[in-house]
């Protein structure tokens, strides 16, 4: 491929790219904005809510590329090639409700933002670190989700990923 070719492939991605983020696309009464960061060869895409209250994304996608680094760093990769981050906010503060799922076509994250949750929480927060670690562990019989949650929590905490996720 030329190089005109490819100068206009990207402008036509860039442009996707920012219709998705500007536009969203629309689901009932809610609208969407999706963000793409590529960590350590892995594609994250970051899907946010956006109802009638607002996220500090700039903020968001700050703390999903610190915990993707973290992890990468960890492990020397990002251990699957795709995953997506659904972000739903919430009037107030805090991070909450992290739930790991994975699949053929990747890792899927669901996980609830407060909308008045500060830069310095962002940076403390842990708990899609710990959501991130899920992903390097193959499927196992939901009895024994008790037991990787444990193993979870003291690595996380011995990796000084966090402290009470």
């Amino acid at each position: 491929m030329g190089r005109p070719a490819v100068l206009r492939r990207f402008v036509r991605c860039a442009a996707f790219a920012v219709c998705s983020c500007v536009f969203g696309s629309s689901a009932g009464s809610t609208f969407e904005m999706t963000s793409t960061l590529l960590v350590g060869g892995a594609r994250i895409e970051v899907v946010s809510d956006r109802g009638s209250v607002q996220l500090p994304m700039e903020d968001v996608l700050g703390w999903v590329k610190s915990a993707a680094e973290s992890v990468r760093i960890y492990y020397g990769h990002y251990q699957i090639s795709r995953v997506s981050i659904r972000v739903s906010p919430f009037a107030g503060k805090g991070i909450r409700d992290g739930m790991t799922f994975g699949g053929d076509e990747g890792g899927r994250i669901t996980i609830r933002v407060g909308t008045e949750t500060s830069a310095t929480e962002f940076a403390s927060d842990r708990t899609l670190t710990h959501e991130m670690v899920h992903l390097a562990f193959p499927s196992v019989e939901e009895t024994t989700i008790g037991s990787r949650k444990g193993l979870l929590h003291t690595l996380s905490r011995s990796q000084g990923f966090a402290p009470g996720t």
